[in-house]
């Protein structure tokens, strides 16, 4: 009988997680109107980060990404609310699209400053899930790397997947 082995987890370049914080930060500057505080980036593990709405993104070029963000429902609302200029009270179902622009801005943002340094990169149409409890399985040949954030007092994780 022979051990099971585990191969160590694979990084994301310091770079990348660089350019997934700095497009993380424009686009609330920008498109939210609102701070996006950045925390310590940290390798991605099995079952987290968990959430109530998903929104995810994929990109292809060089290599494979996926740009998810992570949030609470009432932070999405809080989101659409900004972006819309209309009071949270005001939000029914409109922060779901919310976060899926949301995502797909920061991915857009990633995405050409990726392709500023070389290749060409697509991005798909962002997909977004509700429910409780929700976080995303990826195979372990990934690289992994949640970066997390406090936008207006709500907790937001923003997790870049790099397969090269």
């Amino acid at each position: 009988m022979s051990a099971h082995v585990t191969a160590p987890p694979k990084t994301v370049p310091e770079s990348m997680v660089r350019d997934i914080i700095d497009s993380t930060h424009e686009v609330f500057e920008t498109m939210v109107f609102t701070d996006a505080i950045p925390g310590v980036p940290h390798l991605s593990r099995p079952g987290e980060p968990r959430a109530e709405i998903v929104a995810t993104i994929a990109l292809t070029g060089p290599s494979n990404a996926v740009v998810t963000l992570y949030g609470t429902i009432a932070m999405a609302k809080s989101i659409a609310a900004s972006m819309l200029g209309m009071a949270v009270e005001e939000i029914n179902e409109e922060y779901a699209d919310a976060m899926g622009e949301l995502g797909n801005m920061i991915a857009g943002s990633f995405r050409n400053r990726m392709t500023a340094m070389g290749g060409t990169w697509a991005i798909s149409v962002p997909t977004v899930t509700v429910g409780q409890r929700i976080f995303t399985h990826y195979p372990e040949d990934v690289g992994r790397v949640v970066c997390p954030f406090e936008v207006s007092g709500n907790k937001l994780s923003v997790e870049l997947v790099l397969r090269t």
